[in-house]
């Protein structure tokens, strides 16, 4: 540390006022200190410049080791601070590669069951699960997979849905409800299997999106299902008789034909003297009565 001009003659008038003080005028540093030295001895032989710095203080100022000090421990904090920033930094980057890589083994393994509870758990891309790996999970046949998926048909249209919105607009509380009624019903019990019932989920969604893709063909005049539809209409279907519906019963007899029945000659007298007195049974005696209901006349041999 240097010193200017003005100060130099100060430094050189003190040293030439106090002879002694010589000794320890070694360099810039050395001489302040034999100037502060002597100004403060000096100071302390007047009583007004005692009174002054009586009045004020001598300590106005901190020590310049303690400054030091004080900057060197926030040095160590913030380096301190800064070595823990970056440790999580890195600890959540091994964790955030970690959790990838268990999700891209999941999502391998579709939906493979974990051996511990027998839960199947949701892969990365739920919505992209076909249909025929659910079915496999569940172990089901035709004709159950069918009723599992008419099942769950039933309760969408049975809960109070918003047709005409997005998947995502629904009521979570109508939605649950469904699953509700799903998992409850004791012919479906594989079902409960679905972590968080995802598969219940994606069957119903694929439901769901089957359903408006319809719709909204069918309110386009241009698309080709409402062309077709409209082509099957306007076609005239053929007059066709329909055909007998076989029966599973037995077959019924019908009227019987109606015969006629030889009359001899003795038969012949007796009915004409009825008819001359006259019978109770008036002209109906040369009728006779068949089984079908019919009358037909006798004739004479």
């Amino acid at each position: 540390m240097q010193l200017d001009p003005a100060a130099q003659q100060g430094v050189l008038c003190s040293t030439q006022r106090h002879p002694e003080s010589t000794e320890r005028v070694l360099g810039p540093v050395g001489t302040m200190v034999a100037i502060e030295y002597k100004e403060n001895s000096h100071r302390s032989k007047h009583p007004k410049h005692r009174d002054l710095h009586s009045r004020h203080g001598d300590d106005t100022r901190a020590p310049l080791a303690t400054v030091n000090s004080t900057e060197d421990q926030l040095r160590e904090l913030t380096e301190a601070l800064d070595h823990e920033k970056r440790k999580r930094r890195k600890a959540e980057k091994r964790a955030r590669k970690a959790r990838k890589a268990q999700a891209a083994t999941s999502g391998g393994n579709a939906t493979s069951p974990s051996v511990a509870d027998g839960s199947i758990e949701r892969p990365r891309q739920a919505s992209k699960v076909p249909m025929s790996t659910i079915r496999s999970h569940l172990g089901y046949d035709k004709p159950k997979w069918n009723a599992f998926r008419l099942y769950i048909q039933r309760a969408l249209h049975t809960a109070r849905l918003d047709w005409s919105s997005d998947w995502r607009a629904q009521d979570s509380t109508h939605l649950g409800a469904v699953w509700n009624v799903v998992i409850q019903d004791d012919a479906f019990p594989e079902a409960k299997r679905f972590k968080n019932l995802w598969g219940i989920e994606r069957v119903a969604k694929q439901y769901w999106d089957s359903i408006n893709n319809y719709q909204r063909d069918m309110q386009n005049p241009n698309s080709y299902r409402r062309l077709h539809a409209a082509n099957r209409a306007t076609q005239q279907v053929p007059d066709r008789s329909p055909s007998p519906i076989p029966s599973t019963s037995a077959p019924t007899a019908g009227p019987a034909r109606p015969h006629l029945r030889r009359i001899d000659s003795s038969d012949a007298e007796s009915e004409s003297e009825h008819r001359a007195g006259g019978d109770d049974r008036g002209e109906d005696v040369d009728m006779r009565e068949d089984q079908g209901g019919n009358d037909v006349e006798s004739e004479d041999d």
